[in-house]
C-alpha cells in the first residue's frame, strides 16, 4: 500500500479511536452516576442509602448544597443551588462539543482522501503511454471511496451517540431542576410557617 494511501487513512483512524473512546467514557460516566432526581422527597429530605452513596450520583453536590442552605431564605439558597447545579451539568455535557466535531471532520477528511485518492489515479492516467486499463485506477478509486465511505460512517456514528447524550443530559437535567424547584418551594414553606 503506498504511503499516500497511509497518510490519508490514518487522519481516519484517528477519528475513529478518538470518537470510540469519547464514547464509552461517557457511556461509562452515565452509568456510574446514573442517581435518581425522586431521591429527593418532599420537603427536601434525601432518601440516599449507602449504597446510592457509592454511585457517585451525578448531581450529589447540588443536594449537598440545597441541604446545607435549607434553613437560609429562599433566592439565596436557589442562587447557591444554581451555581452547584451548573457545574454538575458542565460534567453531564463533557465532551460532548468534542463528538461535534469529530462529526463535522471526519467527513472533511474522508472528502480530503478522496481527491487525493483522485490525484493518484488520475496521475496513473497520465503517466501511462499506452490504452487505459482499470487495474491502472483501481487502487485510487478504492481509497477515494473507502475514505469517503470511513469518514461517514464516523460522522453518522458521532452524531447518533452526540444526540443520544444529548437527550440523556437535557432529560436528566429537567427533572433534576423539577425536583429541586419542588423542594426549594416546600423548605420555603416550612420556613415560613
Amino acid at each position: 500500500m503506498p504511503v499516500w494511501s497511509i497518510l490519508t487513512q490514518l487522519p481516519l483512524v484517528f477519528c475513529s479511536v478518538f470518537a470510540l473512546t469519547i464514547i464509552l467514557e461517557r457511556l461509562s460516566f452515565y452509568v456510574r452516576s446514573a442517581g435518581k432526581p425522586e431521591a429527593l422527597e418532599p420537603g427536601g429530605v434525601t432518601v440516599f442509602s449507602a449504597e446510592d452513596e457509592a454511585k457517585h450520583c451525578w448531581f450529589r453536590d447540588t443536594l449537598h448544597a440545597l441541604m446545607a442552605h435549607r434553613d437560609d431564605e429562599r433566592r439565596l439558597r436557589d442562587d447557591v443551588v444554581s451555581l452547584y447545579l451548573q457545574r454538575d451539568i458542565k460534567r453531564l455535557k463533557a465532551r460532548l462539543s468534542g463528538l461535534a466535531t469529530l462529526a463535522a471532520l471526519a467527513p472533511i477528511l474522508g472528502l480530503l482522501g478522496t481527491i487525493v485518492g483522485l490525484m493518484h489515479a488520475f496521475r496513473d492516467i497520465g503517466q501511462s503511454e499506452g490504452p487505459v486499463e482499470p487495474a491502472m485506477i483501481a487502487d485510487g478509486l478504492w481509497i477515494a471511496l473507502s475514505t469517503t465511505a470511513a469518514g461517514l460512517v464516523i460522522a453518522v456514528v458521532c452524531l447518533v451517540a452526540h444526540a443520544a447524550f444529548s437527550s440523556l443530559v437535557r432529560r436528566r437535567t429537567e427533572g433534576l431542576t423539577f425536583v429541586l424547584n419542588r423542594a426549594s418551594i416546600e423548605m420555603e414553606a416550612k420556613r415560613a410557617a
